[in-house]
């Protein structure tokens, strides 16, 4: 699968659409791409529409999505178990995004796969 970080990562605009137009047409003709795959999504104050939209796509290429719904959802951690955030929003995003740029060894070997082969290895004998 593609990965897309940056509106300058589609490359051609014209051909991305109507490719997207093909999807359209068929949305189970590209479940291949995200089969046994997970994915999350993260959404900061979406429409309901938005997340179950995203979510459905995902599921229609075969993938099993996983929902965070920041900020909408911590409210019952708050009043039900009395945890507060240690961060402001802004605190907490600048240090997830630096803990991502000190540990890139760590997310490079999630992009490339090479994860599969620690598990591989650690589970071979593993009875199915």
């Amino acid at each position: 699968m593609r990965k897309f970080f940056n509106v300058g990562d589609i490359g051609d605009i014209a051909a991305a659409l109507e490719e997207a137009r093909e999807v359209k047409k068929n949305r189970f003709a590209w479940k291949h791409l995200g089969e046994n795959r997970t994915i999350m999504l993260v959404f900061f104050n979406s429409s309901l529409r938005t997340r179950l939209s995203s979510q459905k796509a995902a599921t229609n290429l075969g993938m099993n999505p996983i929902v965070l719904n920041i900020g909408q959802e911590s409210w019952k951690l708050e009043t039900e178990l009395g945890w507060k955030p240690q961060y402001t929003f802004d605190t907490g995003i600048q240090m997830t995004i630096q803990w991502y740029l000190d540990n890139k060894e760590w997310w490079e070997n999630i992009i490339s796969g090479e994860y599969r082969n620690y598990f591989a290895e650690m589970y071979k004998d593993r009875v199915e």
